[in-house]
């Protein structure tokens, strides 16, 4: 593997686990989703909302969530690809 391949590979980590600790602390009544109001002025986690909200019911659950990183940030650990 090449530094730009462990570059990349240490990016999708670090972004992979910078949205699972946000998520957990956007997730204010603690019942495993988020919804749009709870991302309310988070410039993080609200413009992907969309993207991440699979079924567009409003709420991003933690398996959407997984589903989203696993996709955009694909881990050797996941076994995911792009």
């Amino acid at each position: 593997m090449d530094a730009r391949a462990d570059d990349k590979s240490d990016y999708d980590r670090r972004s992979a686990a910078r949205y699972m600790t946000l998520f957990q602390s956007l997730d204010r009544n603690a019942d495993g989703a988020v919804t749009r109001l709870e991302t309310q002025g988070d410039l993080n986690f609200s413009p992907r909302f969309d993207d991440m909200d699979i079924n567009r019911d409003g709420v991003v659950t933690a398996a959407e969530l997984q589903r989203y990183v696993d996709r955009e940030h694909p881990t050797h650990e996941s076994g995911q690809q792009r």
